[in-house]
């Protein structure tokens, strides 16, 4: 079983590769989001968990950039992936 990682903490790859996990681990550096193409992420500082694309807290706001995004269905497809097991945080 492999678990796919979608996008999150800029600190990820390197986490993956310090512990001997790539056999195990794709990362693929997007968001998931409704549909395919370019997002907004917002972000908080000294918060990457608060990172988001949806729900903006303009109040405590840090810096946004685009991230290319994608669908779950979207990207499962594109790698012909039909019997997943998936979790995730949101």
């Amino acid at each position: 079983m492999r678990l796919i990682r979608a996008w999150r903490d800029p600190l990820a790859p390197f986490n993956i590769e310090l512990n001997h996990l790539r056999d195990l681990i794709t990362f693929e550096p997007m968001a998931v989001s409704a549909k395919p193409g370019p997002v907004m992420v917002f972000t908080e500082l000294a918060h990457s968990e608060n990172n988001r694309i949806v729900n903006r807290a303009a109040d405590c706001e840090f810096s946004s950039y685009v991230k290319m995004g994608t669908s779950v269905d979207y990207y499962l497809q594109s790698q012909g992936r039909f019997h997943v097991f998936a979790k995730i945080d949101t």
